[in-house]
């Protein structure tokens, strides 16, 4: 399969795949074994070996960042596994490639309906609404680093 002809979406549904394997697995996978089979066996491109890369590099960061805006009476782990997977794409995606906020909140919100948990779409729009910083606000981050 070669992945470069492959639209974005289902580019981004094979990342979605790989990463919900890995939180089923409560993240107790070979990081560095799963980039490679990624890449070698899966034919991953650039766009989806930035955000596997990411992921596995980020994760606890994001998970914290997740928690954080979650009620007390919410526990990450009440969350179910595929919209955890959903919101660790997108916020790799997010931070890892650059995608416009959008996009990203679209095309989780897109994986939610064709995943079977229809039921969250709003909590998963509200969640990362919050979670991924506006992009005016991601260069202004950007430019303060620089200067």
């Amino acid at each position: 399969m070669m992945n470069n002809k492959l639209p974005r979406w289902k580019k981004r549904l094979q990342v979605f795949n790989l990463i919900y394997e890995d939180v089923l697995e409560n993240h107790n996978t070979n990081s560095q074994e799963i980039i490679k089979n990624a890449f070698e066996k899966l034919e991953f491109d650039h766009f989806q070996m930035k955000i596997i890369e990411h992921y596995f590099a980020n994760y606890k960061k994001a998970v914290e960042l997740i928690k954080s805006y979650l009620l007390p009476t919410w526990p990450y782990e009440r969350i179910s596994p595929v919209t955890r997977a959903i919101l660790l794409t997108a916020y790799s995606e997010y931070y890892s490639v650059n995608t416009d906020k959008p996009v990203i909140i679209n095309e989780a919100l897109k994986t939610c309906v064709t995943r079977g948990v229809v039921r969250d779409k709003k909590f998963i729009n509200a969640l990362l609404d919050k979670i991924l910083i506006s992009t005016s606000d991601k260069q202004k981050e950007n430019d303060a680093k620089n200067e």
